[in-house]
Order: structure tokens, then C-alpha cells, then sequence
């Protein structure tokens, strides 16, 4: 299996981290989203978005970064990282939530408040700024109320789940993302980013 990804995105590192924990041995191209490395024919060919990341298993091409790390959870045979059975859908369920709701929030801050100014492209947009923090806020709430009583995200056990939603706050200290406002999404946080595979994937910079 190859995996065409890049190191600083959030997508990206959703299926980094899966391949850490699973301790999968799969080559990995980094795609120099700077250069338009996204955007050419060759790449295109394996993924039309021109997006990041993608997945090729011999014939197989996948893209979507939850569908990636669903098809390597599975095929890993770790059946208490991605369950079976009810458990499940409900992990796809919390996978779906945040494709949907979590990372769009959290993207228009990221966008806003670090690419916006990585790539010279103006000041941010206060207003989007504002109307994603809200946004940010209602689903902080409805993971705070998930995670009470529970070590993770379904319950003892942490899963795929969790690292879909985690990685999506790699960058919430750089664009103030409240995470302190929610005392068990501040806990669970902090046990996310201590494990190995979420340590081996941070980004560098510099």
C-alpha cells in the first residue's frame, strides 16, 4: 500500500496516526501541497479532488481521509480500534459527525487564522472568524456531554473515532480554539495527543 499525504494537514494526519498505532508498514509520498504537487495529472489520476490524502492498494484507489483510516482499521483486524456490530456504526456514526459538522468549523479558523497568513492572502475575516467560534462552541459542547463518564470517545476503548475528531485540533492553540471552556473535551484532549502515534505525527516546524 502507498499513502500520498502531507505532514501539516489535519486530513492528513488522520490517517498518519492510524498507521502509527496500527503499526502498519505502508510507503508513504509526501504531496507538496505548496508546489501544486495535488494538482497534476499524475496525481489527479489517483485522486480527482485534488485533495490530500489518498490511498492506493494495487488496484485500489481511495480518498476521504475517514474512509482511509476506516479501510485500514478494518483491514488491521483491531477489532477494539474499529468495533464491531453496533459499536460499529456508532464509531462511523462519530466519524460521520465530524466530516459533517467538527472539522468545517474548525477549518474555517484554520483557514482564517494560519493559512490566510502563511500565504499572504489578507487579514481574517472577523466575521468568519466569530460565526465558526460559535459553531466551534455548540460542538464542544456535544463532545463534552459524549465524553462525560467515558475514557474515550464509545467508552474504555479508544478508537478510530477518536482519532478522526482529535486530529482536526492539531492547530487549537494556535487559533484559540476553547478547549478549556469544556473541562472532559480538555481531559480527553490531553490523553489524545499523549499517545504515541499522536507524539510521532505532530507537526514540525522550522
Amino acid at each position: 500500500m502507498k499513502l500520498y499525504t502531507n505532514p501539516l494537514s489535519n486530513n492528513g494526519r488522520k490517517v498518519t496516526t492510524v498507521v502509527h498505532h496500527l503499526q502498519l508498514q505502508l510507503d508513504v509520498e509526501v504531496v507538496d501541497l505548496s508546489k501544486g504537487a495535488q494538482r497534476t495529472p499524475e496525481y489527479l489520476a489517483i485522486n480527482p479532488n485534488g485533495a490530500i490524502p489518498a490511498l492506493v492498494d494495487g488496484d485500489f484507489k481511495l480518498w476521504e481521509s475517514n474512509a482511509i483510516a476506516a479501510y485500514l482499521a478494518d483491514t488491521s483486524g483491531d477489532r477494539s480500534f474499529f468495533p464491531e456490530g453496533a459499536a460499529r456504526y456508532d464509531a462511523l456514526r462519530w466519524m460521520f459527525w465530524e466530516a459533517n459538522h467538527w472539522s468545517k468549523a474548525l477549518g474555517v479558523l484554520n483557514f482564517e487564522l494560519l493559512l490566510k497568513n502563511m500565504f499572504n492572502m489578507g487579514a481574517p475575516d472577523e466575521a468568519r472568524v466569530a460565526a465558526a467560534l460559535n459553531d466551534v462552541r455548540k460542538y464542544s459542547r456535544v463532545l463534552n456531554t459524549q465524553l462525560t463518564g467515558r475514557a474515550w470517545l464509545l467508552g474504555d476503548n479508544v478508537t478510530v473515532a477518536d482519532f478522526m475528531i482529535g486530529a482536526d485540533l492539531t492547530y487549537a492553540a494556535m487559533t484559540g480554539v476553547p478547549v478549556d471552556e469544556f473541562p472532559e473535551l480538555a481531559r480527553w484532549l490531553s490523553a489524545i495527543n499523549a499517545l504515541p502515534a499522536f507524539v510521532a505525527t505532530a507537526p514540525r516546524f522550522g
